[in-house]
């Protein structure tokens, strides 16, 4: 990057100039709320001196992203490695549009769960509850489907700026599908299978710990696929689970859990539990 085009940002502290100087590569500079262990700031850029100041901040942050060596509140603040690599490393334009996608379906995945504990609170009967939780059950898979594909846009689109240099040094440019199930499933004799681990190297020729993360990750893409495409394009085998509400939790019926369902799917409960309760908390 140019020196006089970073001029601007050098009083930005969590900045490496160094590195932007040799290896930025037409990548982005964060504006973000950064707070120094103390207090917060603000940069704001005025484009008519093209400086950049640094503000103080508000004295609490609510919700969204901001910079900080340590969280400021860590009874309440996450940090997500992804995000962080992100805006450290992988800042360009085609990279960065998918993040405010990936954080509103992490936020409103957190959202849902704690929503199901606070009907805990709410006196209605039985069924009511069923039919709320039914619903947030509902769209945290859908939000878990969307999250694998936003990541495979990520790292798509990552895999564009690497280029494969041969041993006669030849290289090119290899581009991947955005569909997480492009990268993992293959058809065979008209049906969907998993790729293994070594046919997805062979597909597509990737490091060996990428090609883990696909191989580890598929089986369980595959159950959340499949009960994300049964909420939304076979409504009418999506019945519901029937829960009951204990003072300590809620509940279904053990023979609810035995059928093929989403519970049963995912080894939600250890089943010496399923085996000496009738109703499963």
């Amino acid at each position: 990057m140019d020196e006089k085009l970073l001029e601007p940002y050098k009083i930005l502290p969590y900045l490496d100039m160094d590195v932007l100087l040799s290896k930025s590569n037409g990548r982005k500079i964060a504006l973000l709320p950064y707070f120094d262990g103390d207090t917060w700031k603000e940069p704001i850029l005025n484009k008519e001196t093209n400086k950049v100041i640094l503000i103080k901040g508000i004295s609490t942050f609510v919700t969204g992203l901001y910079l900080s060596a340590k969280p400021a509140d860590e009874t309440q603040d996450a940090f997500f490695r992804i995000i962080d690599l992100i805006f450290s490393r992988l800042s360009y334009d085609d990279i960065t549009c998918h993040t405010s996608a990936l954080l509103h379906y992490i936020t409103n995945m957190f959202t849902v769960i704690a929503k199901i504990d606070s009907y805990l609170e709410i006196n209605v009967e039985n069924k009511q509850i069923s039919d709320f939780i039914n619903t947030d059950i509902d769209y945290l898979f859908v939000l878990c489907r969307s999250i694998y594909d936003i990541l495979q846009k990520i790292i798509a689109n990552f895999w564009k700026n690497v280029k494969l240099v041969d041993k006669n040094g030849n290289s090119e440019t290899e581009l991947l599908p955005e569909s997480f199930g492009k990268m993992i499933e293959k058809k065979e004799n008209k049906k969907v299978k998993l790729r293994t681990a070594d046919e997805i190297s062979q597909e597509f020729n990737m490091p060996i710990e990428f090609i883990q993360f696909y191989a580890n990750q598929a089986p369980f893409y595959e159950k959340i696929k499949m009960v994300r495409d049964r909420i939304i394009h076979r409504p009418i085998e999506n019945k519901g689970t029937q829960f009951f509400v204990f003072d300590d939790g809620f509940g279904i019926s053990s023979n609810e859990y035995l059928k093929e369902d989403l519970f049963e799917q995912f080894n939600v409960w250890e089943k010496k539990i399923v085996n000496q309760m009738g109703d499963i908390p």
